[in-house]
């Protein structure tokens, strides 16, 4: 083969696809603007969600983010959902997503199957998910990707992960029930099935000070969870826990040998409170593996004030450290800080359909994708970013 043509030829897909994603996006972006939704025909609801990023990082590559700024961050999305039965329907959605330098990435088709489930709602108080559905997890997990909703472009690293360690959607069933108990409404959903969560490393080049990324997809099997909110009053505020743990194995680090498959437990605690005028939310989370031992811990808090009808502002703070990390050519363990993170951001609504987001980010981390990153015994460099988002969805 002609490796010069074929290099040619992929080049040139590629970048057909790339303008083909982009004119579709915009003329989303602009006729959910002007329309605000998209009518439903013959028990048929169809809607979406488009968010388009620009983005610079100051000193390395974070997050998708590189140096010389980026305007390959976008999050796209249509839901099908079709009513069967007043108690029975059936939800279909597909996606584009890309984080521009992220080399999590290669875990993503330029369009995929998001969501693929069956409902069957026996009341107002009890649901059954069938398929590919949902992950109940935290706060953010089923919203992750719709940037209207979202107080910063992307959720907070922890504990969402960008999808390294937690998914937004498992192969298998929930069950959804709400009751009240003393008076106050609660809710608890549970799941079981299987799922998959993206994996990447960087490793030294042979040659120059550049790293090379590779990538595995580690698969979960026994897995189970779920989720508990509890509603304490007044309207908006809410108290939870989420807890899953399952099976890992293949990828890159749980390839078959004598510690594996590894055993997970992630559990979470969560506090939300979405008021008219302000927002305060919070997230700490616990993850262990056995049998190596190895454990990770990290919090976020967030804070938002509403300074006009249509003015958001809001600032969070975040760190993630992980324990009892192995040491390269060593039998000790030491303790790894990952990440501590300061942002500030400002959200203007051109309407009910349609944000305008601006936001700075101050980090302290090693989570580069620029170089390769030592984490037993260096300590987190510094960096700092800064995204523009235009967020629409109907």
């Amino acid at each position: 083969m002609n490796r010069s043509r074929y290099t040619r030829t992929y080049m040139r897909k590629e970048l057909w696809m790339r303008g083909f994603k982009g004119v579709v996006g915009i003329l989303l972006l602009l006729a959910t603007s002007l329309t605000g939704q998209i009518t439903t025909l013959n028990n048929l609801e169809i809607h979406g969600f488009l968010t388009q990023s620009y983005g610079r990082s100051s000193n390395y590559t974070i997050f998708g983010i590189p140096v010389g700024g980026t305007t390959d961050l976008r999050s796209l999305a249509l839901q099908f959902q079709h009513q069967t039965t007043a108690s029975i329907s059936a939800t279909v959605q597909f996606s584009h997503f890309r984080l521009a330098n992220s080399p999590g990435n290669d875990a993503h088709e330029p369009l995929e199957l998001d969501w693929a489930f069956i409902q069957y709602r026996l009341n107002e108080h009890f649901q059954i998910r069938l398929g590919k559905v949902l992950l109940p997890f935290g706060i953010y997990n089923e919203i992750q990707d719709v940037g209207a909703l979202l107080p910063f472009f992307r959720p907070p690293y922890i504990p969402y992960s960008e999808g390294r360690y937690l998914s937004e959607t498992l192969s298998g069933a929930t069950a959804l029930i709400s009751f009240e108990l003393l008076g106050r409404a609660n809710e608890l959903e549970v799941y079981t099935g299987e799922w998959s969560w993206q994996e990447w490393f960087l490793y030294p080049a042979p040659f120059g000070s550049e790293a090379v990324s590779i990538s595995g997809d580690p698969k979960i099997d026994k897995s189970l969870g779920g989720r508990y909110w509890f509603f304490p009053g007044p309207e908006g505020f809410r108290l939870g826990g989420s807890f899953q743990q399952g099976d890992v194995a293949g990828g890159l680090a749980f390839v078959e040998g004598e510690y594996n498959p590894q055993t997970f437990r992630l559990a979470n605690i969560a506090v939300d409170v979405d008021r008219e005028r302000f927002m305060l939310r919070g997230e700490s989370n616990y993850f262990t593996f056995r049998p190596t031992g190895l454990r990770s811990y990290g919090s976020y808090a967030q804070a938002g004030i509403r300074v006009r009808e249509k003015f958001w502002v809001n600032t969070q703070g975040q760190f993630f450290n992980v324990r009892n990390m192995p040491v390269k050519n060593s039998t000790r363990r030491r303790e790894s800080n990952v990440l501590k993170e300061l942002a500030a951001s400002a959200v203007f609504h051109l309407s009910p359909n349609l944000s305008i987001k601006g936001e700075h980010h101050w980090v302290w981390s090693k989570l580069t994708e620029s170089y390769y990153p030592i984490y037993w015994n260096k300590s987190p460099a510094y960096n700092r970013y800064w995204v523009i988002s235009f967020s629409n969805h109907f």
